[in-house]
């Protein structure tokens, strides 16, 4: 029999009992694996019960996350590196500390998937790739709106063709500034929401369309507008931002116009996505397994595979991560420059 997959948490906050709790859903769905260890520096969430809230629902609270009698517990993510047999690691921590962390879980001989941002600088993200090509270990960013229900159909849709071409896509992600920690207020150390929560638009147009080869952005690095330039006549536009007003919840959108259908996504609504054609409007069937959980589960796989002798990479990658990297550092220059700005492409 293989032995199950051995995985840590780092970091214990919202996305870290998230991904916690994505864990115990792959086990419950028959993956073979164990969440062995965790890490976080506050001695009060190492007890195994969930605290903290964001402002995204991630599924029903569970009474305990884990249980500290089971799972190993640790203050000190190095020691837990080392001594609890572990084969991969998540690394839920603030964005700053994603570097070192990760750098040092590599040389512990383990998988690492890496909350986005992977970091705000390309340097850090090239790093990290020297890292995991010196290790032979993989790194893979948790892009989780490659995994959404919704926008994974969208993806098949212009991969596919089954509506015609593509010709406009509008992509909208708004939400109250994350108050649980003082961390986001610091654009120096968060990025502000052009990396925490834009990122995931300009990732999925880099995803699903390809590179732009300008763009041009409108507002500021809390709430901007951003038109992508191909050279083609398709129209791309983002808008991502933090709202003013505390408890507005979280919004998330995207119409997108083919030849012979427009396909609409709406976090509010249910169904959440529409497809109109020929006078009709349908509802494709989505995934049941939420986004973090389908991401989970992809991970987990990937790891037994590596485990097994596979050199395969991940769905998304640290090349990924500094494709969309420079594509941010594109937009904000823009937000300066009031100017239509090169993506450079390495």
């Amino acid at each position: 029999m293989t032995p199950p997959v051995r995985i840590g948490v780092v970091g214990l906050g919202f996305m870290g009992q998230v991904h916690v709790k994505s864990i115990s859903a792959a086990r419950a769905a028959g993956l073979e694996c164990v969440l062995a260890a965790v890490a976080d520096h506050s001695p009060d969430r190492l007890n195994g019960q969930a605290s903290v809230s964001g402002n995204l629902d991630a599924g029903e609270r569970p009474q305990r996350l884990f249980d500290p009698a089971e799972t190993q517990t640790f203050q000190d993510p190095a020691a837990m590196f080392s001594s609890a047999g572990l084969d991969a690691v998540v690394i839920a921590t603030p964005t700053d500390t994603h570097e070192a962390l990760t750098a040092s879980a590599l040389r512990s001989g383990l998988h690492v998937l890496l909350e986005k941002p992977v970091a705000i600088g390309v340097q850090e993200v090239s790093r990290l790739i020297e890292h995991e090509r010196a290790t032979r270990r993989h790194v893979m960013p948790a892009m989780c709106i490659r995994f959404w229900p919704g926008w994974t159909y969208l993806k098949e849709c212009i991969d596919t063709g089954r509506f015609g071409g593509l010709h406009a896509l509008r992509l909208t992600r708004l939400g109250s500034r994350p108050e649980w920690s003082a961390f986001y207020a610091d654009e120096s150390r968060s990025g502000g929401a052009i990396f925490d929560l834009h990122i995931h638009d300009s990732d999925f147009v880099l995803h699903s369309i390809g590179r732009p080869r300008r763009v041009l952005s409108v507002g500021t690095t809390t709430h901007l507008t951003t038109l992508y330039g191909f050279d083609d006549y398709r129209a791309v536009i983002a808008e991502g931002g933090w709202l003013a007003s505390a408890g507005r919840g979280f919004r998330m959108r995207f119409c997108a116009e083919f030849d012979t259908a427009t396909v609409e996504f709406d976090l509010a609504n249910s169904p959440t996505v529409a497809v109109t054609s020929g006078g009709s409007t349908s509802h494709p069937l989505l995934p049941h397994a939420s986004a973090y959980e389908a991401e989970m589960q992809s991970f987990l796989n990937c790891v037994a595979a590596w485990k097994a002798g596979s050199t395969n990479p991940p769905p998304a990658t640290l090349a990924d991560a500094l494709a969309v990297t420079r594509l941010l550092l594109a937009e904000r220059k823009s937000l300066t420059s009031g100017e239509w700005e090169p993506v450079n492409p390495a």
